[in-house]
Order: structure tokens, then sequence, then C-alpha cells
């Protein structure tokens, strides 16, 4: 067992670097920023000044550069003559120097002598002579001044201008235009201006911005003035100071907008953007920006500290972006046409909505040590938006969309849609590292996550902490970090200690104290989840009297059992601790699926494996008939492998399995279709790696496929999208089996997939869409809808059968909701229609 070591305790407490000695600035070769932060800023003042030029369409036409003054006040931490600081494509015309709130100096006033005084250093940063008889004192209280020309990108990175759109102009005659947003994550800050561009260097920000006349201009805080600007034809918009933040938040949105107002329950102003002609597409993503706060600010019970909060369609965006106080989106998800958008349109909106403002709070108001830790701010988040948006609309049913990613045929999943089955998957990939990454001594930081993890893993593994400490101790520890580490920076490690105390708080409190569960949480280790590769295999086996006896594989990684080879080359120090140490899960068992309905009413009590000495222990099975899952609501984050003769008796279970009432997000009845969806995942994923046999992965693939409950929106979801994946991820397997086992295999997916196909296809009414007669309400529409594109394409592939009702069904109509989703559809409905060998 292995006990809280002083350097776990100590991720508690706020992290302060110190500088050791006086290094010398002015010869910085390093990567990133010196890490021991000799130059913390304390407010940045800034002026953009944007000409009608930025905005010509064509871009062999447009004028790209773009006129800034900004000043930067900081703290000096060292003696140091230099200053190292970061700009990329920046053309400084002039630095002003003021120390001690003295008469500013001016260090050079033309392009020649600025360029001088400035030395470039790797990856955007610059060295600035001050000279000597400027040298910095430890205490000095420093402001630099920079007048200076930047570039507008059309990257998507920086500031830049969007692609051209058109729109309906005052005049009512058609119009070209193009908007200019930003996009300051990870390190485009600097190519706006001259910044300490790291997220643990935070800082006020006040700005304004010289805009043509006619646009509007956002920014992070709120518009305080709008004056006559500084060109004629210019208008100048100067906006309120900003709490201090990180610099890859500072934001800026400029345009011809319309817009939608609204109020927070607390009174805050909410404003939705989008270009013009667009306006009637904003009306569910205000109510669910509001309801988005409001859910947050009560959970939390931390209110914003800001006066308003903008969020912005943004033409041509790829993915959304949380600055703080300016959101900004991509169209597709955050506009929601009424009027051809249906329930999958709403989802995917609330879900981004939810995403972004949760980063209001975990990412802005709390935010990640470095880019190392980005699990810090989207691992949270990407928990938390599930819990807003079952709060904002009820009728998404969440659970099981946690569960299971929805993307269609064809396309990848986004990187926070069903966060269990993309963690697990993506943990036993051999490109895989950990989940968090340490910074070396070159600033660099190898293996550092990719978003799948970042997202997904973190996600997933907070939901699984839930599972064993508790709804109320986990937004016990959450909210703890909003209080601790306020206007601040941490690492995950720091994330998940505040957990764990959070958790045996709540213990203390209750009758768990002083039992075997409670002294195994205070001694658990819970770094293993963020430092080690893979994940752990749970084997469940019958033991006597009524007892399960379980025990933990090694950690699993790449598939297999993990080496200390596996580790060769990593400069994670967590990850050189003991590899043959187990991971703490948490075991929770109950009827497979609910079968015994007596269950429902009382919660078991988490078990924990893994928190004690030996690699086995024993579970008492619930009392009552039938099979017994160890994971009670599949929260988790391991595989669970089960005897032949256990996977008998759950396939036996499977086959009766409906889905009931899906009124009620906290049905049992939805658990029951979770745990049954994470069985049918583990078997194919076991199976793959040879861990159980392709009978018994078969026998649960027929049980499923056969059910009751697939033939369901929600069934269809659930166990059809997971089982055709595993099908077709394992035919290498399978071909090496014996020839009734291949037969079985190749059989079971053209049956599966036939009567799946036609299924929907009956639904179709003879225009395309879905009839909603056909559906027992909302959420099971558009379970039904998310899977029924991937079940129609898989199928298409394999059954020419699907021609003649393929045909029939788009004979009168064309149109399904124009999302990618409707798209994947049609296309699958035109694949079945197409005469085979064409």
């Amino acid at each position: 067992m292995r006990a809280l070591s002083p350097v776990w305790l100590a991720v508690l407490g706020c992290l302060t670097s110190f500088v050791q000695g006086n290094p010398d600035f002015c010869s910085w070769q390093g990567l990133y920023l010196p890490p021991e932060r000799p130059f913390l800023p304390a407010e940045y003042k800034t002026q953009l000044q944007f000409s009608s030029s930025n905005f010509v369409v064509n871009q062999t036409e447009a004028l790209l550069a773009f006129n800034g003054t900004s000043s930067v006040s900081f703290k000096s931490q060292v003696v140091s003559q230099c200053v190292v600081l970061n700009a990329v494509n920046i053309n400084i015309s002039q630095i002003g120097l003021s120390k001690q709130g003295g008469a500013e100096s001016q260090l050079c006033q033309d392009n020649t002598t600025c360029s001088a005084l400035i030395k470039l250093a790797p990856k955007g940063q610059i060295v600035l002579d001050l000279g000597k008889s400027n040298q910095l004192s430890p205490g000095d209280n420093v402001t630099l001044a920079f007048t200076y020309t930047a570039l507008l990108t059309h990257k998507g990175t920086g500031v830049y201008r969007t692609p051209p759109h058109t729109f309906i102009n005052s005049n009512g005659t058609e119009e070209e235009g193009l908007i200019i947003a930003s996009q300051h994550e990870d390190f485009y800050a600097r190519q706006a201006v001259p910044s300490f561009d790291e997220p643990n260097l935070k800082a006020r920000w006040i700005v304004s911005y010289d805009v043509p006349n006619g646009f509007t201009a956002l920014a992070n805080g709120q518009q305080i003035s709008q004056q006559p600007g500084l060109t004629p034809g210019s208008t100048t918009f100067t906006f309120q100071s900003t709490p201090i933040m990180s610099s890859y938040l500072f934001a800026v949105v400029i345009g011809q907008l319309e817009h939608l107002e609204g109020r927070t329950a607390d009174g805050k102003p909410v404003g939705v953007w989008c270009v013009p002609g667009k306006q009637g597409w904003l009306g569910y993503a205000l109510q669910a920006a509001v309801g988005a706060l409001d859910f947050y600010t009560n959970w939390t019970g931390v209110h914003l500290p800001l006066e308003k909060i903008d969020y912005v369609a943004v033409p041509g965006k790829g993915g959304a972006m949380e600055n703080w106080g300016l959101l900004q989106f991509d169209e597709r998800r955050f506009l929601v046409d009424p009027e051809t958008e249906d329930a999958y349109g709403r989802y995917i909106s609330l879900n981004v909505i939810c995403h972004e403002t949760s980063h209001q709070w975990f990412g802005d108001y709390i935010t990640l040590e470095d880019f190392g830790e980005y699990t810090v701010n989207e691992g949270v988040t990407s928990f938390m938006e599930y819990k807003c948006m079952q709060a904002v609309d009820p009728s998404f049913l969440t659970q099981p969309l946690r569960h299971v990613s929805t993307a269609p045929a064809g396309q990848p999943p986004g990187v926070h849609e069903g966060p269990r089955y993309q963690a697990l998957q993506a943990a036993a990939k051999p490109t895989t590292d950990s989940v968090v990454a340490t910074r070396v001594d070159n600033g660099t930081w190898p293996g550092a996550p990719t978003d799948i993890q970042a997202y997904n893993f973190g996600s997933a593994l907070i939901a699984s902490l839930e599972g064993g400490f508790g709804e109320d101790a986990i937004q016990a520890g959450l909210v703890n970090l909003l209080h601790t580490f306020a206007y601040s920076n941490l690492r995950f490690d720091q994330v998940l200690a505040t957990l764990q105390e959070a958790a045996l708080n709540a213990s203390a409190e209750g009758p768990l104290e002083g039992s075997p569960f409670f002294e195994n949480l205070q001694q658990a280790d819970f770094r293993p989840w963020a430092h080690d590769r893979g994940y752990p295999i749970v084997d469940v086996t019958t033991g006597q009297n009524g007892r399960l006896l379980v025990s933990q594989q090694t950690a699993v990684s790449f598939g297999q059992p993990a080496s200390p080879n596996d580790l060769q080359g990593t400069t994670d120090p967590v990850n050189a601790s003991s590899l043959e140490a187990l991971w703490p899960v948490f075991l929770a068992p109950t009827s497979a699926f609910y079968n015994d309905s007596s269950e429902l009413a009382s919660p078991v009590t988490p078990i924990s494996l893994a928190l004690v000495e030996s690699n086995d222990s024993s579970l008492q099975a619930p009392v009552g008939t039938g099979p017994s899952v160890i994971s009670s609501g599949a929260t988790g984050l391991y595989r669970v492998r089960y005897t032949s003769a256990q996977t008998q008796q759950l396939a036996a279970v499977l086959a009766t399995l409906d889905v009931g009432d899906l009124s009620d997000p906290s049905s049992g009845q939805i658990a029951a279709l979770v745990e049954a969806s994470a069985l049918i995942d583990d078997s194919f994923a076991l199976l793959a790696t040879g861990y159980v046999t392709p009978a018994d992965a078969i026998q649960i693939a027929r049980s499923t496929a056969f059910s009751p409950a697939s033939l369901t929106g929600l069934g269809q979801f659930l166990l059809l999208k997971p089982l055709i994946d595993g099908l077709n991820n394992v035919k290498a397997v399978l071909s090496t089996q014996s020839s009734s086992c291949i037969d079985a295999a190749g059989q079971l997916p053209q049956q599966l997939l036939l009567a799946q196909a036609t299924y929907i296809l009956a639904r179709l009414s003879v225009d395309g869409t879905f009839e909603e007669a056909a559906f027992s309400g909302p959420s099971d529409e558009l379970f039904f809808k998310l899977s029924a594109g991937q079940v129609l394409a898989a199928a298409a592939l394999q059954q020419p059968q699907l021609a003649l009702v393929g045909q029939a069904a788009l004979a009168n109509g064309s149109s399904v909701a124009p999302d990618v989703r409707g798209a994947a559809l049609k296309s699958a409905l035109a694949s079945a229609a197409r005469p085979q060998g064409q």
C-alpha cells in the first residue's frame, strides 16, 4: 500500500517559483520564457487600430497590417539588464521605459534603433536590452510601452480575418464581408501584443479598438465609451478592465454584427452575436447561454467577476474558444435554424455552449499552470458540460451521451463526445502517452497530452471518481479548487488531491469513518491515473458463499500487459515509480442491468479495489437472483473480464433487455443500458487483444442485437453503435479462429445490419425525414437519429438488398436535417439505393 508522500501532500498548496541567483537573461535562448518567472506582469493597456482596408474581401488588395500601442506593467524579481518577453511578426518602432511610476524615457524611436535593442530567441521570444543605466532590481515596478505594427493572419490564429460571407446590407442589396476575430490559445497573443505570453503570467487587460464607422467592436470587458476615432471615418471603442487573466484569453471581434440580448438570474447582461442575416438563428443559443451561466453560478456558488458576457458565432472558425467574457464559436454548432434543425441541432449547440461556459470558471477563473497540464482545463470542463446540459435541457439524457461518442459514419468524433468510450480506446494505442506531461529543463513538455486524453480521459476519470467519492464530494472538491486557486494556476495533480481531500472530509462526517474504505482512501495515491499510460483490467470470478472474487491486472498499455520497457525514455518522474503498483479503482457490485428492481432504491456503497495491499479481494454479491456486474452505471474507467460462465448468464439477461420509461434521467433502465453498452465495448476490446474468447464476445453480440432494447433510439445508440464498431475492429482476430467462428462472425453483422436498416428505413416519411409519431419522446428521437446514419452507412456496404428499400424511401422526397448527421444519413440512403456495382 502506498502512503501519501510529502510531495503528494505538498501539491495541495499553491505553486510559487523563486529565482535562485541572477541568471544572465541577456543571453536567454530557452524555448519558453524563463521558468523562474523573473518578470511578473500586472497590467496591459492596449490600443489596436484597424482601417477599412483591413476588411477588403480580396486578400491581394487588402491591407493586412494594423497599428498598435501597448504598455505592460510588471514587477522585476531579479537584477537584470534585459527583459525576456514574447512578440511574433511585430515591427516595433518605439519603446518607452518608466520605473517606480516615474517619467517615461525613450529607449528608441524608430524601427532601426529599436531593432538594435532586440535579440530574437526561439519560439517567438525577444530579449530586450534596457542598457546598463536602466538595469532592473528586485521589486522594481516597471512599465514598457511599445508602438508597433502587426499582421492580420488568415489561418485562424492570432488576430485574423475570417473567410468572406454574404449578407443583405441596410440598402437591401447583397454584399460580401468579413469580420476580424482572434484565437490566442496556445501561444498567439504574442502576434498581436508584445506580452508575457504564457498562462501562469496573469495580468489585467485594458483595451480600446479603433474601427471603421458602422462596425461593432467587442472585447473581454464591457464597453465604457464610444468616441470619434483616431482618423476620419473611424470610431474608438474603449472597454472596462478585465480581471487578471492569462494572455491567451485576450480577445477581439470586429465587424458588421447583429445580436440578441438577455440577462442571467443575477442580472448580468448576455449577448449572442452573428453576422447579418442570421439573427433568427440565435434564439436557442441565447436560451442555452443564459441557462448555462445560471447553472454554473448556482452549482459553484461563484459569481463571475465580469460585467457582461458575449457569445459570438464566427464565420469559418474551427472549434470554439472560451475567452473570458468574449466566447467565440463555429457557426455550424452555435447557430440553430428553427425551421430546418431538430433535436440534434439543439444538442450540438447546447453541448458546445455548456463546454465553453464551464471554462469561464474552470479555465479562466482558475487556469492550468502550463500547456503540459491541458487536462486541468479540458478534463474538468468536459466532465461539467454534461451536468450543465442535463440542467439546462432535461430532454437530453446525458448519461448515455457521456458514455458513447456520437460521430456519424466516416467521421471522427469530437474531442469531448463520449468521454468514457474514447478514453479507453485511446489508452490502448501505442501513440498514447500519459494525461499530463512534466516540463523539463529545456522548456519542453515531451508526451504532452493529446486532445482525446485531455478532454476525454480527464473527463472520464473525474466521472469515475464521482462514482466512488459521490456527487457531493466531487462538487465540494471542484468548488474548493475555485476558492483555493482563484485568479491563479494549478496542476492536474492538485485537482486529484483536492477531490480526494473532499471525499475524505465527506467520509469523515458519515458512517464510513473508521471503515476499511475510509482508511484505504486516506492512503490512496491517484497519480497513476494521470502519469501512467494505459488502464487497468479487473478480473471477476465466482467464489464461495455468493462472493465475487476480483483481481486487477497490471496497468495495460497498448492492449498488452505493461512492462518497464514501456517507460523507456519517459521524462515524467512519476512514471518512474513502480509500474507494478495497482491503480485505485472503485467497484460497486449490482445485479446485472438492474434485473433486481429493489436495488434502484438503495445505491451500493463502493468498495475500492487497489486501495488494499493484496492484488486479490472479494466482494459480497448483491442479494437477489441473476448475475452481477461490478461497475454500477459503468462509471469505472477500466475494462472488466468475466468468466465464460458469467458471460453466458449476462448474455441471457441482455436478450430480454428493454428500455422502459425515458422521462426520468435517473431511471435505472438508462443505467442498465449504459452498463450493457460497457459490457459490449469491453468484450470486443478484450477480444482484440486476446483477453476473452471469440465465442464469449459473439454470444454477447447475438443477445444484444435482437433484444427489445435494440429497437429503440436509445438502444440503437448505446448497444448497436459499439456492437458494429466492435465487430469491425476484430475481423482480423476472428479470421484466425475456427470456421464455425468465422461464419458466425461474418453472418452476424449482415443479419444485424439488414434487420436494423430495414427498421430504420421503415420509419422514414415520404420526404426523407423521420416520422415523429414513431418515437416515445424527444430523447428517443435524438438517439435514434444519432445512430441511424452510422447503421445505414455500414449496412449499405454489406447489403445489396437495401437498394430496393432505400430507393423507395427516397422516391418522393429529398430533404433531411442540414447538419453533419443529416448529411451522413442522406449519403447512407443514397448508397443503399445505388444499384449494385455502381
